[in-house]
């Protein structure tokens, strides 16, 4: 009987390792809090800006329609890694941005480390 629940108890204890996440791995986050929104919000204000000071004279139309996915990282503050649904100049497109937030940075604790177009 011994024989058996040696093994039982080792396999158990193993198999706690497979569920954790490694430290520093990302995590879902929920769409509808703040921290994401605010995230969401802060890039494609930066993003609009950017298009614009490369589009010149016409400025770029561009707003937040809604978060699809979201995932948070923490590090040296937090990562955001967004899935986006936005309206740019009328027409909705899609895209991914990666924010990192820095509680401490002032005045802008945000920064637009990332965006694609999908």
């Amino acid at each position: 009987m011994k024989v058996l629940i040696l093994p039982l108890i080792l396999l158990m204890f193993s198999g706690c390792s497979l569920w954790r996440k490694a430290p520093g791995s990302y995590s879902s986050a929920s769409v509808d809090s703040y921290q994401v929104i605010a995230a969401a919000e802060f890039a494609v204000a930066a993003q609009q800006t950017e298009m614009s000071d490369r589009a010149g004279e016409s400025p770029v139309q561009m707003s937040l329609i809604k978060v699809l996915r979201a995932q948070h990282q923490v590090v040296a503050g937090k990562n955001y890694k967004l899935r986006l649904k936005v309206e740019v100049d009328g027409k909705v497109k899609r895209a991914e941005a990666l924010v990192w937030y820095q509680s401490w940075r002032m005045p802008e604790p945000y920064e637009l480390v990332a965006w694609s177009w999908k």
